[in-house]
């Protein structure tokens, strides 16, 4: 018997063995070694192992990559991308796309109308009151960064995106909403006769938008780190932060001189007011309006109507929540109780998706489907015509069919399935609205 016999006749009971195993776990209430009851992944990979948590998934096991359009999405867990030796696992990276060039025209634009917003005191009574509040933003926002980091739901954020994320509600968050309809949206509430709507509708309406606008593009630009539905929780939260932490300190700044006791008395007094009046309100509103375009991208199976359905229902909660509270009761007594319970509900509404999301997340990471990680690679296009979209390549078939291109390098060649050059590094992403089988869920969808 040859080598090459030998290989074949291993290669030969290895595919057996793995089809009594599939058979046998579809026997036993299994798809593809994973319980029926687990959450699963339309993204053409098995799971892997990460202890994370602490704990091992039930089943690890490893990636497969799937074709989209002549692009090759890899779906793995953070483990095994970071198991893998650096020089030759494929790099994450923001996706370059219009969505990357939107954040950052809008972030631009919106830096100078939010720098100039708060140094017109400055520059007229001194800079003690800014740099104070500079300071305490660092602090507190350093403070909430922290705790945020500590959700599980949060696991596999890396630090630039989510300094993007607050980024966005310090900049466009702020000024985005507000210097373009928010003073017509005020002015509709005067025009209808309800001044005690006034802030309602210019705040509420507005930043919303904004922060959702944002959540929408930070999932997008960095899906290849945030690519489960909570994680629009994640981002949400973190744009809210960042939001707050501006809007603190502009009515910090803008207050100070009014103190007749010192102008840092003054931003010091607003800042502890208002974080002890409402604490965290704008990661509230962001974190839950941020749910439902997380489930919106991310969601699999599902249809556009749900999508709209899930961005509209879960926008109009945090929407409300927001509306309420701006609301000005004329009755004191009145006022107390409606912050005190629009508060409550809107933080038992946070938690409520939080703790369930945790739990959902807590289901997929033991069978190895999270945290995960998902890499895009562009296929040579002469593989455009001999692996269709939605396929799964058989396994090194790609590769013995292109000139002896090996699969990528960081996978076993049983495993790739795609060919590659090695190293691999991801090369964009997928087009959002980029055409796939009939069945086959967009890649922006992966969790049903």
């Amino acid at each position: 018997m040859t080598e090459n016999d030998t290989a074949n006749d291993a290669a030969g009971g290895a595919v057996g063995d793995a089809a009594n195993d599939a058979v046998n776990d579809t026997a036993n209430g299994a798809v593809n070694g994973v319980p029926q009851d687990t959450p699963q992944y339309d993204t053409g990979y098995t799971p892997v192992d990460d202890t994370t948590w602490g704990r091992p998934p039930d089943r690890p096991a490893v990636p497969l990559t799937r074709v989209v359009d002549g692009w090759a999405v890899t779906e793995t867990s953070r483990a095994f991308h970071r198991s893998v030796p650096r020089p030759v696992r494929p790099a994450l990276r923001p996706f370059a796309d219009i969505h990357l060039v939107a954040y950052i025209v809008l972030v631009a634009v919106c830096a100078v109308l939010a720098a100039f917003a708060i140094l017109i005191n400055p520059v007229t009574f001194g800079a003690g009151p800014l740099l104070l509040s500079a300071g305490i933003s660092v602090v507190v926002g350093a403070v909430v960064w922290f705790l945020l980091m500590r959700l599980r739901i949060a696991a596999g954020t890396p630090l630039l995106l989510g300094a993007a994320a607050i980024v966005w509600g310090v900049t466009a968050g702020t000024m985005f909403g507000s210097m373009t309809v928010g003073q017509a949206a005020s002015d509709v509430a005067v025009q209808w006769g309800a001044p005690w709507l006034e802030a309602s509708f210019g705040g509420a309406w507005p930043e919303e938008i904004s922060k959702a606008l944002g959540v929408w593009l930070l999932l997008s630009v960095g899906r290849a780190w945030w690519n489960r539905p909570w994680h629009g929780i994640v981002a949400g939260m973190l744009v809210g932060l960042g939001f707050e932490l501006y809007e603190n300190s502009l009515y910090a700044v803008g207050q100070a001189v009014l103190d007749p006791t010192s102008d840092l008395s003054g931003a010091v007094d607003m800042w502890v007011t208002r974080v002890v009046a409402g604490p965290g309100l704008h990661i509230i509103f962001a974190g839950i309006t941020g749910f439902g375009v997380g489930q919106a991208l991310f969601r699999a199976h599902r249809s556009t109507a749900w999508r709209f359905g899930q961005v509209l229902g879960w926008g109009l909660t945090g929407f409300a929540v927001h509306f309420l509270w701006n609301m000005a009761v004329p009755d004191t007594v009145a006022q107390i109780v409606l912050l005190v319970v629009v508060y409550l509900a809107g933080v038992g509404v946070l938690v409520t998706l939080i703790i369930q999301s945790t739990r959902e997340m807590g289901v997929a990471h033991r069978a190895g489907l999270a945290p995960a990680v998902t890499v895009y690679r562009r296929l040579p296009r002469v593989m455009h015509e001999l692996v269709p979209s939605g396929a799964v390549p058989p396994p090194g078939a790609a590769s013995q069919q292109v000139n002896g291109v090996q699969p990528a390098s960081w996978f076993p060649p049983q495993q790739g399935g795609v060919a590659s050059s090695s190293p691999v590094q991801p090369q964009g992403d997928v087009p959002p609205s980029a055409p796939v089988q009939p069945g086959t869920p967009p890649p922006t969808s992966g969790f049903p």
